[in-house]
């Protein structure tokens, strides 16, 4: 009777220590997340407001809610994704005080931007959550 050695999963995840990824690689791939979110919305409102305004004045009569409107609404998203990338910029040097911060910006641009940038969004968060939780394994953070 011949016995078998089991096979192992090839999906699963590294068994040994040695081969899981570096905590400092959660962080940084969450700050790419965030930077590139925020790059991405800003420059759709950078070609989108032009382009829109001018339709909007070419029409007649004016249509004011339309023209007044849109560069609010773009300045308010425009200002909130400069943050979340000027966060993300400051998450590696002052993670315990941004650490916050920049979950309930992850959490809110999923709910704003949905289905576009829920799934990065959320990676990102949890990439965060993971870093967070490595720290306070390893004991170089207390978790709050």
């Amino acid at each position: 009777m011949e016995t078998t050695e089991p096979v192992q999963n090839p999906y699963a995840s590294p068994a040994t220590p040695g081969e899981a990824r570096p905590p400092e690689w959660y962080l940084l791939s969450a700050c790419r997340y965030y930077k590139v979110m925020g790059w991405m919305v800003i420059v759709y409102f950078a070609c989108v407001v032009p382009a829109t305004l001018v339709q909007a004045v070419m029409n007649a009569p004016l249509p004011v809610g339309e023209v007044v409107g849109m560069p609010i609404m773009a300045t308010a998203f425009s200002l909130f994704f400069g943050w979340m990338i000027r966060t993300a910029s400051q998450l590696s040097t002052d993670f315990k005080r941004l650490y916050k911060r920049a979950r309930w910006q992850g959490i809110l641009t999923g709910a704003i931007a949905w289905l576009i940038l829920t799934i990065p969004a959320f990676i990102a968060v949890s990439r965060l959550a993971k870093y967070r939780a490595m720290l306070a394994e390893i004991g170089k953070e207390t978790v709050c």
